[in-house]
């Protein structure tokens, strides 16, 4: 993607983050110029500046932080692919908004292979379905649920300290330790019946486990690699 037409009109200057944003409301294109990096702050710019950013992009070349603001939505629902500023920078990093309810981007989005684009936690309103959506687009990037108890446990004391911290739980994340503990059928399906994603490593052996279900599940993944997660 040639920078020469797509810099919102601002040909080869260097601005701020709020000018290159108010220049490229509305536009499809979004890349800087030749040579700059383009960091926006949200705290810079207003909430209807930066959706109207956003908008009508297709595609995006930025990093974007989102932190601490009292911003209620961010809408991107036409872009096709993004990238970083620069490598090894999320394109969005969205922590500790308070108010933030929806986060929209197509899960189909193009992003380059091995960059980590999103940074996502701490909004405690962001419902569970957009989490899992923009875990779509990037499994591997830090998005976490600020609803569930478990996204990241370091330890399980007992089978019925595992069920009350994290039964009915959205989100189940524990890494690098294995549960090989005598669950019972019922209680384990009391812990995943609210479950959308997991991530750990379950040993079940001499038992009499006849039926487990995971009526929410989308994804479960190791909880390290080369483990079986069951």
């Amino acid at each position: 993607m040639s920078s020469s037409h797509s810099a919102c009109g601002l040909g080869n200057r260097h601005v701020t983050g709020p000018e290159f944003v108010r220049a490229c409301i509305g536009k499809e294109i979004i890349v800087p110029s030749r040579g700059y990096i383009a960091v926006i702050n949200a705290s810079e710019v207003s909430e209807r500046e930066l959706n109207g950013f956003c908008r009508r992009a297709i595609y995006l070349q930025a990093c974007i932080i989102i932190k601490d603001t009292s911003f209620v939505r961010l809408s991107c629902p036409e872009l096709k692919e993004m990238k970083p500023c620069e490598p090894g920078r999320p394109v969005f990093e969205i922590i500790g908004n308070h108010d933030l309810v929806k986060v929209e981007l197509p899960t189909s989005v193009k992003i380059p292979d091995g960059e980590k684009v999103l940074v996502v936690k701490q909004n405690r309103r962001l419902p569970v379905d957009v989490i899992m959506n923009l875990k779509k687009i990037c499994p591997d990037c830090q998005v976490l649920s600020h609803q569930s108890k478990c996204d990241n446990l370091r330890t399980v004391k007992s089978v019925a300290d595992f069920i009350n911290r994290c039964g009915n739980q959205p989100i189940i994340v524990i890494k690098e330790v294995v549960l090989d503990y005598p669950f019972t059928e019922t209680q384990l399906n009391k812990l995943f019946a609210g479950v959308v994603e997991v991530q750990l490593c379950l040993r079940i052996r001499n038992s009499k486990i006849r039926r487990l279900e995971f009526p929410k599940l989308v994804r479960w993944k190791s909880c390290s690699p080369g483990r079986a997660s069951f």
